[in-house]
Formats: structure tokens, sequence, C-alpha cells
């Protein structure tokens, strides 16, 4: 059997986040992306998301358009509440909603704002029902046949 004595402790590096006590400013690990919400979905709700990690923890702020959103205020505690950082918009509305998002986090060592995050409404108008003429062609040679797609929401290529 080997002797038992004093152990000694492995040291951390003093820059690892995780040392106990160890202060530091907000570091996201999740920030606000664009969004394409459907109009007609039923989903009565909306989730921008923002995370950071910080010590000690952070105070998460949103700004709408530029001004910052009051979670007290009796106008505004039902449409918009917070889940951790993450913004909750309930009942979305394209008139009221569409814009552009940023997350603030803060605490007495810093403060990050995230990337800028536009949420946009997405709508297909109905397909006409007018009947449309028949094509005829002979077999074995090729045709186009063209679509009109109704007016939509994003565009063609939504990436480009």
């Amino acid at each position: 059997m080997g002797s038992i004595g004093p152990r000694r402790a492995t040291p951390i590096r003093a820059d690892h986040p995780i040392e106990e006590g160890k202060r530091y400013g907000p570091v996201f690990e999740e920030q606000p992306i664009d969004t394409i919400h459907p109009e007609e979905s039923s989903d009565g709700k909306i989730s921008m998301n923002c995370r950071a990690r910080a010590n000690p923890t952070p105070i998460y702020k949103w700004h709408y358009n530029n001004w910052e959103i009051d979670f007290l205020n009796p106008q505004y505690n039902t449409k918009y509440s917070m889940i951790g950082g993450n913004l909750v918009i309930n009942n979305p509305q394209k008139s009221k909603d569409a814009g552009k998002y940023i997350c603030i986090v803060s605490n007495d060592y810093g403060t990050v704002k995230s990337n800028e995050a536009s949420l946009n409404f997405g709508y297909l108008d109905p397909f006409p029902v007018d009947e449309r003429p028949a094509v005829k062609v002979k077999e074995g040679t090729g045709v186009m046949l063209i679509c009109d797609p109704p007016q939509h929401y994003p565009g063609d290529d939504p990436y480009g």
C-alpha cells in the first residue's frame, strides 16, 4: 500500500472562466438571429434568443428599432416578456413587431451588444383559381410552362 500524505491541488489557470470567484464581463454564448415568422402562424409567440455567461450574473435589456423595451411599462408587459435573456413577443403582428432587435447584456465588469437581428413576417398570397388554357405539345418536343407566383415574402431567393 502507498503512503497517505498531503495532496497537492492541481492549479487552475488564472484565465480559466470557471475558476471559482473569478469575476468577468459578459461573453455571448447565443445571439439573436434574423427571423421570418409566418403571418398565418397559429403560434402566438416569437422568441428571440440571447444568452451570455458572466460573473456576477448579468442584466439583460432589449432594444426594438433603437428604443429600449420597458418590461415594467403596463403598455408593453403583456406584449413582451423575458425568460432568462430571451425576448418573447406575444401575439406578434407585422405592423407592430417587424423591425430590428438588439440584446444588451451587462454587469459591473462590462457590457456587450449583440448583432442586430431583424424580425420579418412571411406570407404567400393565394394562387389564382382561374383555369389556365390547355397547352398542346407534340410528343418528344420541349415546352416551357410559365408560372406566375402570387405575391410572397421572402422573395425567390431569401439567402441571396
